[in-house]
Protein backbone atom coordinates (compact mmCIF):
# COMPACT_ATOMS: atom_id res chain seq x y z
CA UNK A 1 0.00 0.00 0.00
CA UNK A 2 1.48 3.17 -0.69
CA UNK A 3 1.65 6.13 1.45
CA UNK A 4 -0.71 8.50 -0.14
CA UNK A 5 -3.07 5.48 0.25
CA UNK A 6 -2.53 5.45 4.12
CA UNK A 7 -2.54 8.73 4.35
CA UNK A 8 -5.88 9.18 2.65
CA UNK A 9 -7.52 6.72 4.91
CA UNK A 10 -5.74 8.20 7.94
CA UNK A 11 -7.34 11.90 6.72
CA UNK A 12 -10.74 10.16 6.71
CA UNK A 13 -13.12 12.43 8.59
CA UNK A 14 -15.30 9.18 9.74
CA UNK A 15 -12.06 7.95 11.40
CA UNK A 16 -11.39 11.27 12.24
CA UNK A 17 -13.97 11.57 14.31
CA UNK A 18 -14.12 8.20 15.96
CA UNK A 19 -10.93 8.50 16.86
CA UNK A 20 -11.75 11.62 18.38
CA UNK A 21 -14.80 10.03 20.39
CA UNK A 22 -13.03 7.33 21.50
CA UNK A 23 -9.92 9.43 23.02
CA UNK A 24 -12.91 11.85 24.59
CA UNK A 25 -14.48 8.77 25.95
CA UNK A 26 -11.13 7.16 27.51
CA UNK A 27 -10.36 10.95 29.03
CA UNK A 28 -14.03 10.94 30.58
CA UNK A 29 -13.16 7.58 31.98
CA UNK A 30 -9.74 7.91 33.66
CA UNK A 31 -11.28 11.48 35.02
CA UNK A 32 -13.89 9.61 36.81
CA UNK A 33 -11.67 7.10 37.92
CA UNK A 34 -8.97 9.81 38.95
CA UNK A 35 -11.98 11.61 40.64
CA UNK A 36 -12.58 8.29 43.22
CA UNK A 37 -12.60 10.40 46.86
CA UNK A 38 -12.09 7.68 49.72
CA UNK A 39 -11.14 10.51 52.53
CA UNK A 40 -14.71 9.72 53.90
CA UNK A 41 -13.24 6.64 54.80
CA UNK A 42 -12.14 7.70 58.66
CA UNK A 43 -13.18 4.59 60.49
CA UNK A 44 -10.50 1.64 60.73
CA UNK A 45 -10.82 -1.94 61.35
CA UNK A 46 -8.64 -5.34 61.20
CA UNK A 47 -9.66 -7.88 58.50
CA UNK A 48 -8.58 -11.24 57.41
CA UNK A 49 -8.38 -12.15 53.22
CA UNK A 50 -10.42 -14.50 52.77
CA UNK A 51 -9.72 -14.88 49.31
CA UNK A 52 -7.82 -13.62 46.13
CA UNK A 53 -8.69 -13.48 42.41
CA UNK A 54 -6.49 -13.17 39.68
CA UNK A 55 -8.01 -12.64 36.07
CA UNK A 56 -6.17 -11.54 32.71
CA UNK A 57 -8.77 -10.15 29.93
CA UNK A 58 -7.44 -11.59 26.38
CA UNK A 59 -4.15 -12.59 25.09
CA UNK A 60 -1.08 -10.46 26.60
CA UNK A 61 -3.64 -8.34 29.11
CA UNK A 62 -2.53 -6.87 32.36
CA UNK A 63 -3.88 -9.07 35.25
CA UNK A 64 -6.33 -8.00 37.66
CA UNK A 65 -6.29 -8.70 41.60
CA UNK A 66 -9.20 -8.79 43.49
CA UNK A 67 -9.20 -9.56 46.87
CA UNK A 68 -11.90 -10.36 49.25
CA UNK A 69 -11.82 -9.51 52.95
CA UNK A 70 -13.85 -10.35 56.25
CA UNK A 71 -13.70 -7.94 58.83
CA UNK A 72 -16.44 -6.99 61.98
CA UNK A 73 -17.26 -3.79 62.06
CA UNK A 74 -20.42 -1.36 63.63
CA UNK A 75 -21.29 -4.56 65.45
CA UNK A 76 -21.95 -6.36 62.60
CA UNK A 77 -20.18 -9.44 60.96
CA UNK A 78 -19.18 -9.09 57.44
CA UNK A 79 -17.73 -12.11 56.06
CA UNK A 80 -16.78 -11.75 52.11
CA UNK A 81 -16.43 -8.01 51.45
CA UNK A 82 -14.70 -7.48 48.01
CA UNK A 83 -11.82 -4.52 49.01
CA UNK A 84 -11.42 -1.77 46.99
CA UNK A 85 -8.16 0.75 46.60
CA UNK A 86 -4.44 0.79 45.61
CA UNK A 87 -2.63 -1.92 46.53
CA UNK A 88 -4.73 -5.09 47.11
CA UNK A 89 -2.54 -7.23 44.75
CA UNK A 90 0.25 -7.33 47.32
CA UNK A 91 -2.62 -9.19 49.80
CA UNK A 92 -2.83 -12.80 50.07
CA UNK A 93 -5.09 -15.22 51.91
CA UNK A 94 -4.62 -15.20 55.32
CA UNK A 95 -3.04 -11.79 55.35
CA UNK A 96 -4.32 -9.46 58.21
CA UNK A 97 -4.58 -5.67 56.94
CA UNK A 98 -6.20 -2.74 58.21
CA UNK A 99 -9.09 -1.12 56.49
CA UNK A 100 -11.30 1.86 56.25
CA UNK A 101 -14.56 1.88 55.92
CA UNK A 102 -16.50 5.15 56.09
CA UNK A 103 -19.02 5.50 59.34
CA UNK A 104 -22.55 4.94 57.42
CA UNK A 105 -21.46 2.70 55.20
CA UNK A 106 -19.25 -0.44 56.94
CA UNK A 107 -19.71 -3.44 54.07
CA UNK A 108 -17.56 -1.02 51.51
CA UNK A 109 -13.95 -1.17 52.94
CA UNK A 110 -10.82 0.19 50.83
CA UNK A 111 -7.25 -0.20 51.29
CA UNK A 112 -5.38 2.19 53.99
CA UNK A 113 -3.59 3.44 51.25
CA UNK A 114 -6.61 4.79 49.46
CA UNK A 115 -7.96 6.86 51.84
CA UNK A 116 -4.61 9.40 51.22
CA UNK A 117 -5.27 12.48 49.28
CA UNK A 118 -3.82 12.53 45.73
CA UNK A 119 -3.18 8.79 45.37
CA UNK A 120 -5.75 8.97 42.11
CA UNK A 121 -3.79 12.46 40.90
CA UNK A 122 -2.16 10.48 38.15
CA UNK A 123 -5.74 9.29 36.36
CA UNK A 124 -7.01 13.27 36.75
CA UNK A 125 -4.12 14.25 34.92
CA UNK A 126 -3.85 11.17 32.09
CA UNK A 127 -8.14 12.18 32.12
CA UNK A 128 -7.43 15.90 31.37
CA UNK A 129 -5.06 14.81 29.04
CA UNK A 130 -6.66 12.31 26.47
CA UNK A 131 -9.89 14.43 26.99
CA UNK A 132 -7.70 17.82 25.26
CA UNK A 133 -6.08 15.38 22.67
CA UNK A 134 -10.06 14.26 21.80
CA UNK A 135 -10.92 17.66 21.46
CA UNK A 136 -8.14 18.81 19.06
CA UNK A 137 -8.38 15.46 17.16
CA UNK A 138 -12.36 16.13 16.61
CA UNK A 139 -11.70 19.53 15.91
CA UNK A 140 -9.09 18.83 13.32
CA UNK A 141 -11.53 16.71 11.57
CA UNK A 142 -14.59 19.28 11.87
CA UNK A 143 -11.99 22.22 10.29
CA UNK A 144 -10.96 19.49 7.59
CA UNK A 145 -14.44 19.01 7.03
CA UNK A 146 -15.63 22.32 6.80
CA UNK A 147 -12.48 23.64 4.75
CA UNK A 148 -13.22 20.48 2.09
CA UNK A 149 -17.46 22.06 1.80
CA UNK A 150 -16.24 25.44 1.11
CA UNK A 151 -13.97 24.14 -1.40
CA UNK A 152 -11.35 26.25 0.16
CA UNK A 153 -8.45 26.29 -2.05
CA UNK A 154 -6.31 25.68 0.20
CA UNK A 155 -7.14 22.63 1.39
CA UNK A 156 -7.05 21.26 -2.31
CA UNK A 157 -3.56 22.94 -2.92
CA UNK A 158 -1.85 21.13 0.39
CA UNK A 159 -3.60 18.03 -0.58
CA UNK A 160 -3.02 18.14 -4.25
CA UNK A 161 -0.58 14.97 -4.50
CA UNK A 162 -3.30 12.66 -3.04
CA UNK A 163 -5.31 10.69 -5.42
CA UNK A 164 -8.56 12.17 -6.69
CA UNK A 165 -11.49 11.19 -4.79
Amino acid sequence: MSWSRVLQWVLNPTRTFVLGGSVILHGVIFLALGLQNYTDHTERVQATVVDREIRTSGRGGSPTTTVWVSYRAEGAEFPRVELDGVETADLYVDDEVTVAYAPEEPEHVVTLASTERGVYAVWVYLGIGLLVAGAAITAGGVGYVRRRRRGNPHVRRNLSWLPPE
